[in-house]
């Protein structure tokens, strides 16, 4: 008991926000988040209003065998394949396999998907850092990270029923290298309890359910 207690205490700097009940759990009072992140934590998801473009070519990337996030980057880089196609193809992924999987917790939706152009415009205009750059080394590779970090705008309880309702107001300090380096943060997995167990399993996401397939192996490894 003592350690969801802990861990729900959060330093008086303004990250815990005052709070009204939405479908993310508790959300930061207005003014609190900006309008377009407050919307899509109501949603639980990617703003629908986002006009449609073909992820085809996204998705052709992601179900050849072999791509590596290394591989991903670098015909990002040389122009075979966007961030931001990539991204959709991920996007629609999720889309696909929630919440029966309950895996990816909750997406960045359009928010991923501008961070996704960013990059790509930073390539066109030739501002992004130089491939021999290893900080830079996965520019513009969607990645989903767990939920137990704190993004920007996305539920951050870490599976500790006392945490249930904070969401990020900014990104810990890992995040935003993350971001730095180019990488698109499309959303935040399913973790376990306080991160103390193997197994994806909490009282406020409930357990990972990985496909039949996968069934030897732990939910969540």
């Amino acid at each position: 008991l003592a350690l969801p207690l802990a861990l729900a205490a959060r330093a008086p700097d303004g990250v815990t926000p005052p709070t009204a009940v939405g479908r993310s759990g508790a959300l930061p009072a207005p003014g609190a988040l900006p309008a377009s992140t407050a919307g899509e934590l109501a949603t639980g998801g990617p703003d629908e209003s986002l006009p449609a473009k073909d992820e085809s070519r996204g998705e052709e990337w992601l179900g050849s065998a072999g791509h590596s996030g290394v591989s991903l980057a670098k015909a990002i880089r040389r122009g075979e394949v966007t961030s931001e196609a990539l991204t959709r193809a991920v996007l629609a992924r999720v889309a696909a396999a929630e919440p029966s999987l309950n895996a990816v917790v909750h997406v960045r939706g359009e928010r991923a998907l501008r961070d996704a152009r960013r990059c790509d415009e930073a390539l066109a205009a030739g501002t992004a850092p130089p491939e021999s750059d290893l900080r830079a080394a996965l520019w513009g590779v969607p990645v989903v990270v767990k939920e137990c970090f704190e993004v920007e705008g996305c539920p951050f309880t870490g599976g500790v029923p006392a945490r249930l309702g904070l969401v990020g107001l900014k990104d810990a300090p890992a995040m935003g290298k993350l971001k730095a380096a180019g990488m698109v943060i499309v959303g935040v997995a399913n973790t376990s309890e306080a991160c103390m167990w193997f197994e994806s399993d909490n009282p406020v996401c409930h357990p990972h359910n990985p496909p039949p397939r996968a069934r030897p192996f732990k939910k969540g490894g």
